[in-house]
């Protein structure tokens, strides 16, 4: 029933059906919800209708690598059991929806669209019977902001635990994208070979996730959730679970809403299914050379969160690179970065220099032009975001000056637009020091178990200075291995001496694809 652009308003069935309910159980479109009691019952089945079918057009658009949309005859929505269902629901019945969504942002409405877009076996359904021509016209609508973030989380989580065929989809492990819009590149043997690169990644992280006993897991104290705009304040334990999972689903991870999950004491408890650890290496601009960086569901996961992660049982560390991409582009230049990047004589307040130059930094590179540089400046979000306020607009070029006399060696990259060919490079090495070590990725960062410490340490360092000529290039910790237990504020002992190697490396793959 799908055409080339759209699939016809059809029957809730199936486990895509279940998931629709799920969303309304999970409050993901509670704003759309009449307040009354009375009303809610009756309204949850024409809510759910609608979501069925918003979800099978987003899994489509997925699986096909373009927009897929809803289309509603506005002379009536056919529903009930049977081919097109022998009841009818007439279109002023889901008005009342459409306008809501519409409030809300959350779709995207295009009234008065001819039937021929419909597929032919539907036209065929609702041909006049004397003039051969199709009755009307249809709406034709598509989920938009925050509803197809909410869709598209709950169809990661759900795409390997046996859907229905409405809601099965493999995307590609290589995504080329172009104004926002999928390209097509099944057939490229560039695609090919950065899929050899997913698979690689994605069967080193597995066969170490997948040794006896190593398993992820997440324990969230539950003080973490407590600045959530709703407090966990239901004392018996069902409703105290269910309360902190929809914080944390809700709020901060929704790929959460299908990992399992139990209370123990003060803290929900997570096991991280392998399906969250499966990798994707996303394109952009049409460009092989732009983008590239691995994607996981598990880089939903809040960074302040991941020090309470385990890997087999163990405390874990994140080992990020210092000034990444500063050091590219000194090396690129047969230069040295001297100290910290984000570090210059311009006076400020000590606390705020280094976020706020940091941001200035990185705006500084990744500027399309030089014109356009004070203006995003003015408009990035970073102000609010890293230090909780906007800075005056005259206080941005002596920043600029500042940063421009510390770098003048790689000045002639400054609002280049750099940032995202960069991204492509810092790809590669994640790709690189994943098949050797099996860490887990979180872009230019890798989570690993405490007792691996030093075996990552020197995969990051070995791999850049492999990429750029010897040069030596820093790493740090993001946190110190959290050493809690469950439950409890006990210190953690590990069975093996902290930062020993766990000889896990040993199977490293010897030539990586090359790139």
């Amino acid at each position: 029933m799908m055409s080339k652009n759209s699939i016809l308003y059809d029957v809730a069935r199936g486990f895509s059906a279940q998931l629709a309910r799920q969303m309304i159980d999970d409050r993901a479109v509670e704003e759309v919800m009449p307040r009354q009691n009375s009303f809610r019952e009756e309204y949850r089945k024409h809510l759910s209708q609608l979501l069925f079918n918003l979800t099978k057009a987003q899994s489509l658009s997925r699986a096909s690598g373009k927009r897929i949309k809803v289309a509603i005859p506005l002379t009536q929505i056919q529903n009930g059991k049977g081919r097109y269902g022998a009841t009818h629901m007439s279109y002023s019945r889901i008005r009342k929806l459409l306008d809501a969504f519409k409030r809300e942002n959350l779709i995207v409405e295009e009234k008065g669209k001819p039937f021929w877009e419909c597929s032919p076996e539907w036209v065929s359904e609702h041909l006049d019977g004397e003039t051969g021509s199709p009755k009307g016209k249809v709406t034709r609508i598509y989920p938009v902001g925050k509803l197809e973030e909410r869709i598209n989380a709950y169809l990661d989580g759900n795409t390997a635990i046996g859907a229905d065929v409405d809601i099965i989809v493999e995307e590609s492990a290589v995504v080329l994208k172009e104004d926002g819009n999928f390209i097509r590149t099944f057939d490229s043997p560039k695609a090919s070979r950065f899929q050899r690169t997913v698979e690689e990644v994605n069967e080193a992280v597995g066969e170490r996730l997948s040794a006896d006993g190593v398993g992820v897991s997440l324990s969230l104290p539950l003080s973490l959730l407590s600045s959530s705009s709703h407090s966990i304040t239901d004392r018996t334990s069902p409703k105290r679970l269910q309360r902190a999972h929809e914080v944390v689903t809700h709020e901060h991870c929704p790929t959460a809403w299908a990992w399992a999950h139990e209370l123990d004491g003060d803290r929900i408890e997570y096991t991280v299914p392998k399906s969250a650890l499966k990798y994707q290496r996303q394109f952009c601009r049409g460009s092989w050379d732009c983008g590239g960086r691995f994607y996981s569901d598990f880089q939903n996961v809040p960074s302040e969160w991941r020090q309470h992660m385990r890997i087999g049982g163990e405390p874990v560390v994140e080992l990020d690179y210092d000034n990444l991409h500063f050091h590219m582009l000194y090396a690129k230049e047969d230069k040295t970065l001297d100290g910290d990047a984000y570090r210059t004589d311009f006076d400020m307040l000590e606390v705020l220099q280094r976020p706020v130059n940091k941001i200035v930094a990185n705006v500084l590179i990744n500027a399309p032009t030089s014109q356009a540089l004070y203006g995003c400046l003015k408009n990035s979000v970073g102000w609010q975001e890293e230090i909780g306020l906007n800075l005056p607009d005259e206080i941005f070029q002596p920043i600029v000056e500042s940063l421009r006399e510390r770098h003048e060696p790689i000045s002639d990259h400054f609002h280049s637009d750099a940032g995202i060919r960069l991204q492509r490079k810092d790809s590669d090495l994640a790709h690189q020091v994943m098949t050797e070590t099996g860490a887990i990725g979180i872009h230019d960062g890798f989570v690993i178990e405490a007792s691996r410490e030093v075996e990552l340490r020197d995969s990051m360092k070995r791999a850049f200075a492999e990429e750029y000529d010897g040069y030596e290039v820093g790493v740090s910790r993001e946190f110190e291995p959290f050493t809690g237990t469950s439950g409890s504020d006990r210190d953690f002992a590990p069975d093996r001496p902290a930062w020993a190697e766990s000889g896990a490396g040993e199977k490293r793959r010897a030539s990586p694809t090359a790139i």
